[in-house]
């Protein structure tokens, strides 16, 4: 028989800098009477036993919400790939297989993400990103133990992008999803579109 995995740590990218929100954190913005960063963890503590959240503020800040902070492993910020490499060394000091990541700022990511991602993982070995027909969402996918060593090199080179890594050099599967929910709140017209969208979901 072959011996189950352990589920994947669930990670939320909190890392922005919120530049087109003004600067403000966009984990910390409200939609629905709920911070972006606790919505985005509940959700995802749905769907795996064990969720992180990535961001270089203060563990404080994030006080209350049931998880632990994972701070990038390097001072300079270094955009969401940075966070990846932070959760994937601390995955595979556990014994965990990868990660499956989430953006703070997707309010609505689909209750089956996980399930999905890891279905299309190859045994959990290989990256899955989230897609829809609109294209990519690669803050949004599973990332396997395996992929630190070549994110860790990318972030070296000063290449940061997440989707580019994932399909030129790890042959990542895409998953396809209908729908709306990789819908991302950007600037403040995003944040007022969300209220709109939230009737009816939870």
């Amino acid at each position: 028989l072959t011996e189950k995995l352990p589920a994947p740590l669930g990670l939320v990218l909190a890392g922005g800098e919120g530049r087109r929100m003004g600067g403000r954190d966009k984990a910390f913005l409200t939609l629905g009477g709920e911070t972006l960063a606790a919505r985005a963890v509940r959700r995802l503590a749905r769907q795996l036993p064990s969720v992180a959240i990535s961001s270089n503020a203060d563990a404080s800040v994030f006080a209350g919400l049931g998880c632990f902070v994972l701070p990038d492993r390097a001072s300079d910020r270094r955009g969401p790939l940075a966070g990846v490499e932070a959760g994937l060394a601390h995955a595979r000091d556990a014994g965990l297989p990868g990660i499956v990541t989430v953006a703070v700022d997707t309010p609505f990511f689909p209750g089956d993400l996980a399930a999905r991602l890891i279905a299309a993982s190859k045994g959990m070995t290989a990256v899955a990103l989230a897609a829809t027909g609109d294209g990519l969402h690669p803050t949004c996918g599973f990332w396997p133990v395996t992929a630190l060593g070549p994110v860790s090199a990318r972030l070296a080179g000063g290449d940061y992008r997440l989707g580019r890594l994932a399909e030129a050099e790890l042959d990542g599967q895409r998953v396809t999803f209908a729908g709306d929910g990789f819908f991302n709140v950007n600037r403040p017209a995003d944040l007022v579109v969300a209220e709109t969208m939230l009737a009816g979901r939870d």
